[in-house]
């Protein structure tokens, strides 16, 4: 073992060089900045970058709270534990933040970060503009975050600045009455049985993948014919009517478990796939049966404000998204 230098052996908490495996390797410890860590394989080169990072300490660099030093790797690993976990979209945000820990520029100090490389990035994402415009809006957040919650001070960054993809259209995807029939016939061939009462729920009430996953017997009002939905996505709890279907097929399943549909969401995921392909049902996601259950209820003459509190939206714009009345059945009533 050799420590580094006199006067770095009389300092406390400062630089120390030792040899270990063939290796050089520094270690770096001074009150109120960050800690260092590297191995060299030859001691002039360990000593150099020792000298480097401690003047760079003396020039008032690399402290905890001053930012300057900080990237994007600490911050939005910090942001996953501390935001994310809480979030209820946690899994699908969890996914972006661990591929985005996985870009090399997350390991580049903030001021270092140039506009060249966000757009860089930018390009290499641009076959995927939905994900892209997640994964800015979540690192401008992260970047917030630092600043308003954790009370940590650096200079306005690219990331903050650069604009966003454009957000996509909104879907106009109905269900065909042939696709459902195709759908009810190829879940008769299936080995599962919960899939079809899942998508018949999800058009008969609206319903999203999660609030049916969630959705327990105990609220379940069959006498009044509504359902209890908790916690939803607005954080809110909505009872949701139960149409003369959708209380048939509710009432003939097995009360077997606590919750209606005892599942994972990927089991359902999974088996949806498999659903669509022996229907040969294409460009249909599990949410357009959202949708079509939205734009249902429109066709049957309830007003917005009566939707609106079915779906659970908090403005009626957000409707318009999501109710898309046929031609053919507009042409009807004109």
């Amino acid at each position: 073992v050799e420590a580094f230098g006199t006067d770095m052996a009389q300092e406390a908490n400062m630089a120390s060089i030792v040899l270990r495996k063939n290796r050089w390797r520094v270690q770096i410890r001074k009150l109120g900045h960050r800690y260092f860590s590297k191995t060299f394989l030859y001691k002039d080169n360990a000593e150099k970058w020792a000298r480097k990072i401690e003047y760079e300490m003396d020039q008032g660099r690399h402290l905890i709270n001053d930012g300057r030093d900080l990237n994007l790797q600490i911050l939005l690993n910090r942001y996953l534990n501390e935001v994310t976990i809480h979030k209820k979209s946690r899994v699908q945000e969890t996914y972006c933040i661990q591929k985005l820990l996985r870009e090399k520029f997350t390991f580049i100090p903030l001021y270092k970060i140039s506009m060249n490389e966000v757009q860089d990035f930018k390009k290499r994402r641009s076959n995927s503009p939905v994900a892209l415009r997640h994964e800015l809006i979540v690192i401008r957040h992260c970047l917030k975050t630092a600043r308003s919650e954790w009370g940590l001070e650096f200079s306005s960054t690219p990331w903050e600045i650069v604009s966003l993809p454009k957000a996509p259209a909104s879907r106009k995807r109905r269900l065909s009455e042939k696709e459902y029939e195709d759908l009810y016939k190829a879940s008769q061939l299936m080995k599962v049985n919960y899939i079809w009462p899942a998508v018949s729920l999800a058009i008969e009430t609206g319903m999203r993948r999660v609030e049916l996953l969630k959705l327990k017997w105990s609220n379940i009002n069959f006498k009044d014919r509504i359902a209890l939905l908790e916690d939803t996505k607005n954080g809110e709890d909505r009872f949701v009517p139960l149409s003369s279907c959708a209380f048939k097929l509710l009432s003939s399943l097995q009360r077997e478990t606590e919750r209606v549909f005892p599942i994972s969401e990927n089991a359902l995921r999974l088996s949806w796939e498999r659903l669509k392909r022996k229907a040969g049902v294409r460009d249909l996601r599990f949410h357009d049966l959202r949708h079509e259950a939205l734009s249902r209820f429109t066709e049957k003459g309830l007003s917005p404000l009566e939707i609106v509190e079915i779906s659970g939206h908090k403005q009626l714009t957000q409707l318009r998204n999501y109710t898309h009345l046929t031609a053919i059945k507009l042409a009807n009533k004109i």
